[in-house]
């Protein structure tokens, strides 16, 4: 009886301390999840990736040395080729369905072949945000890596990747531009701004209870206030207007993209799950609201696109890209031993200007640049 008695008690007793150290371990488990997400609070409201003013008007005035004085920004931006909706892209999600206004979802814009070339592109990417050098701009339990057009240009005309990728990724982005030109009806032509091939992958040791962001709630061209509103001034990127995300898997965990009604109550309107081929566009100011989900396993890749009716504000880069990939069709690309690409490629994109006749002929005359109807 007395053993009996031991045993029964000593039982209570264990689970007691047992559910006590629980308690316990799941407290310094949260704290440390808080110590490490709070090394990136200062993140959390910075705006999507892209560059800076300053950083822009200096590349485009390093850029504007090529360029003949009567040449006007008319004929420097006929960068894309007007490409007719697929036939094989369908609507799939509009206002209602989504919860909201000036948004939409549509598959077809790639097939699988397409998506898996695609994918090659992203065995260049840095890591990082692609312009700050911000090792994980967004969630410390995600490998961030981008790769942009200029990058991928550069990589193009030393021979370091293959023409025909770089050709696919201007076609189908355009396709995507001209998509969202026509969705939305616009009296104004769009005009890229920025593009981005970004993926983001699960860390081995993230948490599978993680509750944190892979990209918080934010809009793309405004600042949310601690009263809600959405002010567009800087550090916003207030030029742009429409936006666009092109996926290229859906082999991952998580990482849905979502469309939200308030900052602060963070009620979901809208999902939509990323697929090959699969896109979503919106107008980007503060009624769409969105982020992304955790990825939880594997990688997640998409290319963003941010869009602006102002010509000014024209991504020159895929005019560039657009020359360079003339100048290889027409006398192959240049063979440098040992050349490397640093994260910060912009210097060496204007070099290459410098240096290449050719490239400062086909950009003066915009024969990388015409603008062509079907």
């Amino acid at each position: 009886m007395l053993l009996h008695y031991i045993s029964e008690e000593f039982a209570v007793i264990d689970a007691k301390f047992n559910a006590f150290t629980k308690k316990i371990d799941a407290e310094k488990t949260e704290q440390k999840h808080e110590e490490k997400l709070g090394k990136y609070s200062s993140s959390i409201l910075h705006p999507p990736p892209g560059h800076s003013p300053s950083t822009r008007t200096q590349f485009v005035g390093n850029l504007s040395i090529f360029r003949d004085e009567e040449e006007t920004e008319v004929q420097i931006s006929r960068v894309r080729k007007r490409l007719e909706v697929t036939d094989d892209a369908q609507i799939i999600a509009e206002e209602k369905e989504l919860g909201g206004r000036n948004r939409y979802a549509a598959d077809g814009l790639l097939n699988s072949i397409e998506c898996n070339l695609l994918m090659q592109l992203t065995q260049i990417a840095v890591e990082g945000d692609g312009y700050e050098e911000n090792k994980s701009p967004h969630s410390p339990y995600e490998r961030f890596e981008g790769v942009t057009i200029g990058r991928m240009a550069l990589m193009m005309y030393f021979n370091l990747t293959n023409p025909e990728l770089l050709e696919l990724f201007l076609q189908r982005t355009e396709a995507v531009r001209d998509h969202v030109e026509r969705y939305f009806d616009l009296d104004s032509p769009l005009y890229f701004t920025y593009t981005h091939l970004v993926c983001r992958t699960a860390l081995l040791d993230s948490p599978a209870d993680r509750t944190d962001l892979s990209h918080e709630i934010h809009a793309d061209n405004c600042v949310i206030k601690d009263g809600g509103l959405c002010l567009r001034e800087d550090p916003a990127y207030t030029w742009r207007d429409y936006s666009a995300i092109l996926y290229l898997n859906d082999d991952f965990d998580g990482g849905e993209f979502f469309f939200v009604d308030d900052w602060k109550s963070r009620r979901v309107q809208g999902i939509v799950r990323p697929r090959c081929g699969r896109m979503v566009a919106f107008s980007a100011g503060g009624e769409n609201l969105h982020g992304v989900r955790g990825v939880r396993n594997s990688r997640r890749c998409a290319v963003a696109l941010w869009f602006t009716l102002d010509e000014k504000y024209l991504e020159y880069e895929r005019v560039m890209a657009n020359t360079m990939l003339t100048r290889v069709r027409i006398l192959g690309t240049v063979q440098h031993e040992d050349i490397q690409i640093s994260s910060r490629y912009e210097d060496m994109l204007i070099q290459c200007f410098k240096e290449d006749e050719m490239l400062r002929h086909l950009l003066r005359e915009g024969r990388g640049n015409k603008k062509e109807q079907h």
